[in-house]
């Protein structure tokens, strides 16, 4: 039951990376400003995720990966005024940091789930 709980924290921690990348890249390559990217829904559902995912066992083993998503977001709306190319690596470095994190995650949830 908890690893279920966990897949399904982690999930929507992740997805909440994912989503908020890939508006501000359809954002930017609109030629919206980013001044006019709305943010305020990501941040609201990344609260509700993390603390969700915090409260469940193996959380904290995470800490690492989970902080690597924040750079990895951080990265890309750092990237906003760069060049195309420096603001496909943040993008494409943010949601490979979503990937080493659900990775480790599943990594937890197959040795765990086997001695069940």
């Amino acid at each position: 039951m908890w690893l279920i709980r966990l897949q399904e924290a982690a999930g929507d921690l992740a997805t909440s990376y994912l989503q908020e990348a890939a508006t501000a890249n359809d954002r930017r390559r609109a030629g919206i400003d980013r001044s006019e990217v709305e943010t305020a829904t990501y941040v609201v559902d990344r609260q509700k995720a993390l603390g969700r995912f915090r409260t469940l066992p193996w959380s904290s083993d995470f800490e690492e990966q989970r902080q690597a998503m924040g750079r990895g977001i951080e990265g890309v709306w750092l990237a906003w005024y760069t060049s195309d190319d420096e603001f496909q690596a943040a993008y494409k470095s943010a949601r490979a940091a979503v990937s080493e994190f659900m990775a480790a995650v599943g990594a937890q949830i197959l040795r765990d789930g086997a001695y069940r």
